[in-house]
């Protein structure tokens, strides 16, 4: 454990802050606060808010970039709320080590089963998919790739295809990435979306989105992602999307895609 913590810190230190509600977010009252355990050993801290229409049209889970927001980056957006008031159940949590939740080893992945499995245990009867957004993506498209995967459909947002190649431009951290490749065999495999992209088990469909601004995560990351998945995707390109912030291009049309993709798969 001591050694995966020491390398969490490098990457992810600067953004493991105490959790917060956004400034001004109107609608607090209306999630339920929740936790549980991942098999990261992380105590998982997160919130869910119930559908906000008659009928339920599935459960989604919400996973989230590197930011000091953590989940928090779903309510700034608005995109929960819009998920809640299209007729989803909605869980989004805190990875282990940021926000509210513990900090545990380097499988992070096993948050997203953590996630999926309480959501489904909170509202049962449902479908489940999964939204993630850069980091987020990238472990949860690790995640497809487990027999237990819960979730049925999925869409990925500026996913990077793995921890070596996205902080290869960051100089020693790039080089930090090699050493915990020989020091801990095996670990960055588990958190590699290119290495288990092509491994997917129960998952039926994902929606791939990049902007074409985007030099963190181009869209020839998302081209090799979608062409080494070994189930049905799509890939929309957003024009002048950059970073994990392809929703601010055309908000409206975002939700429309969201919603259609998962009204279709869930």
């Amino acid at each position: 454990m001591m050694i995966y913590k020491l390398f969490k810190k490098p990457f992810f230190a600067r953004f493991q802050k105490p959790w917060h509600w956004p400034a001004d977010y109107q609608h607090s009252a209306t999630w339920e606060p929740t936790e549980f355990m991942s098999k990261s050993h992380g105590d998982i801290k997160g919130l869910l808010g119930a559908a906000l229409t008659d009928k339920v049209k599935g459960n989604i889970v919400c996973a989230h970039p590197m930011g000091y927001s953590a989940r928090g980056y779903f309510l700034k957006n608005g995109i929960a709320d819009f998920l809640r008031n299209s007729g989803y159940n909605v869980l989004i949590f805190d990875f282990n080590g940021f926000g509210d939740s513990s900090d545990g080893d380097y499988n992070l992945p096993e948050d997203v089963i953590a996630a999926g499995n309480k959501l489904q245990e909170w509202a049962p009867g449902h479908k489940l998919g999964i939204f993630g957004i850069s980091f987020g993506g990238a472990m949860s498209v690790c995640a497809l790739s487990k027999k237990e995967n819960p979730y049925t459909s999925a869409v990925f947002e500026s996913t990077f295809s793995s921890l070596a190649e996205f902080w290869a431009h960051f100089g020693m951290l790039g080089k930090l990435i090699k050493i915990m490749q020989i020091l801990t065999p095996g670990v960055e495999k588990k958190m590699n979306a290119m290495h288990n992209v092509s491994k997917i088990k129960n998952t039926k469909k994902i929606l791939w989105i990049h902007g074409d601004a985007d030099i963190q995560t181009p869209v020839e990351m998302g081209l090799r992602l979608q062409k080494a998945a070994n189930i049905p995707s799509d890939l929309w390109v957003v024009p002048e999307g950059e970073h994990a912030r392809c929703y601010t291009k055309n908000p409206e049309l975002y939700n429309d895609k969201l919603v259609d993709f998962f009204g279709e798969t869930l």
